[in-house]
């Protein structure tokens, strides 16, 4: 009996201590945004509106409260009168608010605030866009060869940014290509010029561009935008590999022994139908053993070449055409 006494005594000095800590406790402040989250501005400007924030207890605005507003300290991110942090004292309401500037770099990024004897913090998210466009610049594509008729392996590509270096999305970028000569075309417009739209990057990207079937020396593709200085692409058509074809003398018959009627003509182009090559070396060869014949010489094999001309590009080539000849 005296045992359950003492463990009565015992759950009620418990029972009263935990009571009396319940009714003692005092509610601890907080502080939560009011408004100026979501907000965006250009590249340094001021935002449109304050950062706002309330500090309450119990549901009351508690004055003369310390807030620390901060900012990321890289990035994107804004200033408070030059620096990455301010602070503020609550009014008889509770609310505090600081004025904010967006940085040089455009992007997505959190502006904090704590309250002195406050639990946790208060988060703004905020946005830095970038400013007008103001140059356009090469990013890649150029530098490429490609044969004459082929496509080049990567497209152009140009980036358009504000003052601060920051990409400008949706600008309108034309690519032009000479309208004559060494050049080439689009794969969308299926001509010489074609007009992309820069992504959230800041960055235009031509559609596949080919080379047409003139080669020589390197020429540019230019991508402009408004008043812009233009961008240079520095493209080069290279000449198709040359190939020999049969111009004359086949299907010819002679008696053995005796000399066929016309010479064995061979003619050397850049690509099928392409202009001729001059000073390439052709070999004519006919079989060494079977039905046959010789060349000037006695030879079965026979070498010509014409000295080379200053256009088409020097180009040294050896090729073999096949005639049918009887005997």
């Amino acid at each position: 009996m005296k045992v359950v006494r003492f463990v009565g005594v015992v759950c009620l000095i418990i029972l009263v201590s935990l009571l009396v800590a319940c009714g003692n406790s005092t509610p601890s402040e907080t502080v939560a945004v009011t408004s100026g989250s979501g907000q965006s501005a250009q590249v340094g400007v001021a935002f449109s509106n304050p950062l706002v924030v309330t500090v309450s207890k119990s549901g009351a605005g508690v004055t003369g409260v310390t807030v620390t507003f901060t900012a990321p300290a890289s990035g994107a991110s804004c200033s408070f009168s030059g620096s990455a942090t301010a602070t503020a004292t609550t009014n008889s309401s509770g609310v505090a608010s600081a004025a904010c500037t967006a940085n040089t770099k455009a992007g997505a990024y959190t502006v904090t605030a704590s309250a002195s004897g406050a639990s946790g913090t208060a988060s703004f998210s905020m946005t830095n866009t970038a400013g007008a466009a103001a140059s356009i610049a090469a990013t890649s594509g150029s530098g490429q060869t490609a044969q004459a008729g082929s496509a080049f392996a990567s497209p152009l590509a140009a980036t358009v940014t504000d003052q601060y270096g920051n990409g400008v999305s949706g600008v309108t970028v034309t690519f032009t290509a000479p309208a004559s000569g060494a050049s080439g075309t689009f794969k969308t417009s299926g001509t010489n010029t074609e007009q992309d739209t820069t992504n959230a990057s800041g960055v235009a990207t031509s559609s596949t561009f080919t080379a047409n079937s003139t080669w020589g020396a390197a020429y540019n593709v230019t991508a402009s935008s408004g008043t812009l200085t233009p961008a240079n692409f520095s493209l080069t058509n290279t000449a198709p590999p040359p190939v020999v074809a049969a111009t004359s003398g086949s299907g010819q018959s002679a008696q053995v022994g005796g000399a066929f009627s016309a010479p064995l003509v061979a003619t050397v182009t850049y690509g099928p139908g392409g202009p001729p090559v001059s000073g390439a070396t052709v070999t004519f060869t006919a079989p060494a053993t079977g039905a046959s014949g010789t060349f000037a010489g006695g030879a079965t094999t026979r070498r010509t070449r014409r000295m080379p001309a200053v256009w088409p590009p020097r180009q040294r080539s050896q090729r073999t055409a096949k005639w049918a000849l009887i005997w």
